[in-house]
């Protein structure tokens, strides 16, 4: 349920607002090349090996900073 519904709320504290900016664009779950493919074909395509799956696919899929 992380890919389709999982929400993260992080409360930081960071002087480096394009560092931050960097590291909420590459956070949610749909930036990985897998998203959208149903999980079995993304297993199946990971020869049955999870360490083998784009880890970011198994980011939430909203994420939510306040600074």
């Amino acid at each position: 349920m992380l890919l389709y519904g999982g929400t993260v709320y992080c409360t930081v504290a960071l002087d480096d607002e394009a560092a931050l900016k960097k590291i909420i664009e590459q956070a949610p779950s749909n930036t990985s090349k897998d998203y959208g493919k149903p999980f079995l074909q993304v297993f199946r395509e990971a020869d049955r090996d999870f360490y083998k799956i784009d880890h970011t696919l198994f980011a939430p899929s909203v994420l939510l900073v306040i600074t």
